[in-house]
Parts: C-alpha cells; sequence; structure tokens
C-alpha cells in the first residue's frame, strides 16, 4: 500500500516538474542533411495598391532631370513618413486604388504589378521613346515595406530590408520565441489585387520553403497561433515554483518506491 503511495507521489511530482519545462523546438525536422533541394520559386516583391513609391531620375543633364526630384521621403521603423523639402531627391508616389501614380512629363502611368527594377526600365524607356530624356538613371524604392507578425497578445510591424525577407527571418526579427505557437498552423495572411487570402505554413517541415508564402509581401500578416491557453502571471509563477520543489521529492519518493 505504502508503496501505491509513494509511487502516486512520484507521477504528480514528475506531472509538476514537467510543466515547468521548456518545450524543445524543432524546426524543419524532417530535412535531411546534405541532401540536395532545388529552389524552385524566386522572391519578387511587386507593387501593390496604396504602396509608397520613391523615384528619383537622374541625367547627364541634372538640370533636365530637376523637375522629377522634389523631395527626399525618408521612413522610420514604425511606418511613419517624412517628407524632406531639398532639392535633387526622391519625390514620393502613392499608388492609387487603380494601381496608376501621376509622373512628370508621362502622366498617369500603370505601375501596379511591376518589380522595383521592372518599373526603373519602363519609365526609363518611355522618358527615352518620348524624347523627354535620353540614357535617365531611374532609381524606385518601395518606403512602405513593412510586414506585421501577431501573436496571442502583442504584434509588431517589422520593416522589409532590401526588399526581401522570408518567413524564418520575419519570426527571427520578431523575437523568435516559438515556445507556445502551433508550429503546423502557423498562418499568413496576404492581400492582393483586392482578395484577401490565409496561407498555413508548417515550420517543422521542410515543405515550407515551397510555400507561396515562405518569402513574404509587403502588408503580409504572419499570425502565430498559441498551442494553449496562457496561464495567469499568479498561476504561472505558483506553477514554476512548485516545480522547484516537487521535481526533487519526486525523485526521492521514486528511490524509496524502488527499494522497498
Amino acid at each position: 500500500m505504502m508503496n501505491r503511495i509513494l509511487l502516486g507521489i512520484a507521477i504528480v511530482a514528475i506531472g509538476f516538474a514537467s510543466c515547468g519545462s521548456p518545450k524543445r523546438i524543432t524546426l524543419m525536422q524532417d530535412m535531411v542533411p546534405y541532401k540536395e533541394y532545388p529552389v524552385t520559386q524566386r522572391h519578387e516583391i511587386r507593387i501593390q495598391e496604396g504602396d509608397k513609391l520613391g523615384i528619383s531620375v537622374d541625367a547627364k543633364n541634372s538640370a533636365l532631370a530637376a523637375s522629377f526630384n522634389t523631395g527626399k521621403v525618408s521612413v522610420s521603423t514604425d511606418g511613419t513618413i517624412t517628407q524632406g523639402t531639398s532639392q535633387n531627391k526622391d519625390k514620393t508616389y502613392i499608388v492609387d486604388k487603380n494601381g496608376e501614380i501621376n509622373f512628370p512629363e508621362l502622366g498617369q502611368i500603370r505601375v501596379i504589378g511591376f518589380t522595383h527594377k521592372e518599373l526603373e526600365d519602363f519609365i526609363k524607356r518611355k522618358l527615352a521613346q518620348q524624347k523627354i530624356l535620353q540614357s535617365a538613371s531611374v532609381t524606385v524604392e518601395l518606403l512602405n515595406s513593412k510586414i506585421i507578425v501577431m501573436r496571442e497578445s502583442t504584434g509588431q510591424i517589422i520593416p522589409i530590408p532590401d526588399n526581401k525577407i522570408t518567413i524564418v527571418e520575419a519570426i527571427a526579427r520578431a523575437g523568435g520565441e516559438l515556445n507556445n505557437v502551433k508550429l503546423k498552423e502557423v498562418a499568413v495572411i496576404r492581400e492582393s489585387e483586392g482578395i484577401r487570402q490565409m496561407y498555413h505554413i508548417d515550420l517543422q517541415s521542410v515543405s515550407l520553403f515551397d510555400s507561396p508564402v515562405y518569402y513574404l509581401q509587403q502588408n503580409d500578416i504572419v499570425y502565430l497561433p498559441p498551442s494553449s491557453a496562457p496561464l495567469p502571471p499568479r498561476a504561472e509563477r505558483m506553477t514554476q515554483a512548485l516545480s522547484y520543489i516537487v521535481a526533487p521529492l519526486g525523485l526521492i519518493t521514486t528511490v524509496l518506491a524502488l527499494i522497498r
């Protein structure tokens, strides 16, 4: 009878101890070392409605290019946009609901769906065709490129460096904490051409590299669903304290039960 009581105490003690132990996280656990995995997609951020574009035009004759450049825009990490007043800097254009911007000399041009490099080539070609500027140098920057990472009770705005970011990098930039996340059900909400769609991605599978949301687009929302409801702070502190007390007790009762 005493052995059963001791064994019961041991089981309860081990249960409490396990509650206070951190969960082991393994990402891409089915990836085989040294095996080659072909890259099946290329990353391209494309211009969307509402994007803020910084466009500068340079030419050998700086006076001819001056009319295209009216002010420098700076964007902070929280998305705040500040318009400067200095000359010969980038001008800001906001892509309207029709996917267009009003560009000097060229008028309304449709830019939605372009990559920044494609838009640079397009503007350069149009300026040359209309004999406005020959051999111009055009630079396009996406000024509001950011994604949002949401957890059970918090969220972070993450800037996209160099117009390229993966979901793994976004999570790492948001702190990388995954202990209470359903790794097989991470969601990405994407809006494109008036349609909003949710994708699921499994961070524990190598298949994540083939997901259409492995490379994130501007304004994507990454949601990390909780694997369990969080304990209130007081209950969490009590559970942690009990685990420190009960774990040694569990070991002692287990040994006693085996001896008897």
